[in-house]
């Protein structure tokens, strides 16, 4: 298990919101980041699907990104997607903007994904908390997808296993965002 200088297992959910959200009976939400620009849209349809069903195994909401436009299956998904472009970049901010916790699933990828990277971004300017998975020998091995990452792991599997066994579960929010206090000072 990989963990960056700045891992910790504290979401930055606050505790109030955290007792608000669970007399709400509400779930925490979870913004999947995958790369999508170049790939095959059944590709991409049938990533999203198997991050979304584990996470909502183990109780989460999901958050996924949408593959937008006229689409051809055997094509590749564009990277400038022209009159997209803006809504694209709105919903995608957005998104991690109402999240409490964005996974950023990199395995596979063969060259950087610029979504990817400023959801990171933004999840850290939003004070979001952030689990990557990627490869050791992944081009998004860069200060801009380790610092903003908590959580470093090597595979979407272990990063699963963390959301499980250590991960996010409501009755431990409080004592997580104490946690994070502490290390803050």
């Amino acid at each position: 298990m990989n963990e960056n200088k700045h891992s910790r297992s504290c979401p930055s959910v606050d505790s109030r919101d955290s007792s608000l959200r669970a007399s709400r009976n509400e779930k925490i939400k979870v913004y999947v980041s995958i790369p999508i620009s170049g790939r095959l849209k059944p590709d991409v349809d049938r990533h999203i699907l198997t991050l979304r069903a584990k996470l909502h195994e183990y109780g989460y909401d999901v958050i996924a990104p949408k593959v937008a436009g006229e689409i051809r299956d055997d094509w590749p998904i564009p990277s400038d997607l022209r009159e997209d472009n803006e809504r694209i970049y709105d919903e995608c901010r957005n998104n991690v903007l109402i999240c409490d916790v964005l996974f950023c699933d990199l395995t596979g990828a063969d060259a950087v994904s610029i979504g990817c990277v400023a959801e990171l971004t933004w999840a850290r300017e939003f004070g979001k908390w952030a689990a990557v998975a990627m490869l050791s020998d992944s081009p998004h091995r860069h200060a801009f997808v380790k610092v903003p990452a908590h959580k470093e792991l090597s595979t979407r599997w272990e990063v699963f296993d963390y959301f499980r066994d250590y991960g996010l579960m409501e009755k431990r929010l409080a004592e997580w965002e104490a946690e994070k206090r502490r290390l803050e000072k």
